[in-house]
């Protein structure tokens, strides 16, 4: 598996949360991500937010991964909103939200989650990232710490360099690639059933992909300044260098963070150990 690059996982990532999800909307199973019973739009600056609510008591903001969907955490919201309001939402330009814009970063993505809670009326939040979804994680706990109760990140960087490596951006990323290599024929197929927007995808992932080669993550004197709690999650085989992981803990209090690093487990910790996952959530969560 080493010889696997971070953003190969990620596709991995893409096509199993697509396959649940149809597996899902066959069966009796909560079609997370793309329910109507729980799915909702609201406007932000430049695109239309999807997302769906589960359950009710303190609000927790799911934020996903790349090339993703909510669908990342279908095993793990049956578990959390018995016991919290499970806000779960699409990023722009990924699934069901747009993006009328011709930018992407992770400061944009950030901003639009705190729009997202002001739609809602809601003061602060538990946060809940993974991977990219981490990224956002961290950078609203840092830029609007007021909105951020705790932080529960999994597989974040700061740094580009933080990525095992960076091959699949460079090279499988490109749009000539994107237009013809088979892994993007059921990508450009799921996103097409689920995107308003869906003549929008090369221009959405040449963003991504952008947005990915580009440093920093969160700026490092904005990362330090963070003082609310956060846990760090990365699973042994990780597609973030452990290294790194251990930087971002030390850059943060320590009074305040916590890190945990799964055993046998890749980058996809939701999806990959979420027994293991949900028992930390509700750890986490439910601590004093």
């Amino acid at each position: 598996m080493k010889k696997y690059t971070t953003r190969i996982l990620l596709a991995a990532i893409f096509l199993s949360v697509s396959c649940l999800a149809t597996a899902q909307s066959d069966s009796t199973s909560v079609p997370y991500g793309n329910n109507p019973a729980a799915g909702h739009y609201v406007k932000v600056k430049g695109a239309t937010l999807y997302y769906e609510e589960y359950g009710q008591g303190t609000p927790m903001l799911m934020i996903h991964g790349g090339l993703s969907s909510p669908a990342d955490f279908s095993k793990n919201i049956p578990v959390l909103e018995k016991h919290f309001r499970v806000i779960a939402v699409d990023s722009r330009g990924y699934a069901k939200s747009s993006n009328d814009l011709d930018s992407l970063s992770y400061e944009l993505l950030t901003d639009d989650m705190v729009q997202l809670l002001d739609k809602l009326h809601i003061d602060s939040t538990y946060v809940v990232g993974f991977s990219d979804g981490g990224v956002v994680g961290l950078y609203i706990t840092a830029k609007y710490p007021s909105r951020v109760i705790k932080a529960f990140v999994s597989g974040a960087n700061y740094l580009v360099e933080g990525l095992v490596d960076n091959n699949f951006e460079r090279n499988e990323m490109t749009p000539e690639k994107v237009k013809v290599d088979s892994m993007w024929i059921p990508m450009r197929k799921e996103y097409a059933k689920l995107n308003p927007n869906p003549d929008k995808f090369d221009t959405q992932i040449q963003l991504i992909r952008n947005m990915w080669l580009r440093n920093p993550y969160i700026p490092k004197d904005l990362l330090v300044t963070i003082h609310k709690p956060v846990f760090l999650l990365y699973g042994d085989r990780d597609a973030i260098k452990l290294e790194h992981g251990v930087e971002i803990y030390h850059l943060l209090p320590q009074e305040t963070t916590q890190l945990c690093i799964l055993p046998n487990t890749y980058h996809s910790t939701f999806i990959e150990n979420p027994e293991m996952v949900n028992m930390l959530l509700m750890y986490y969560f439910k601590e004093k």
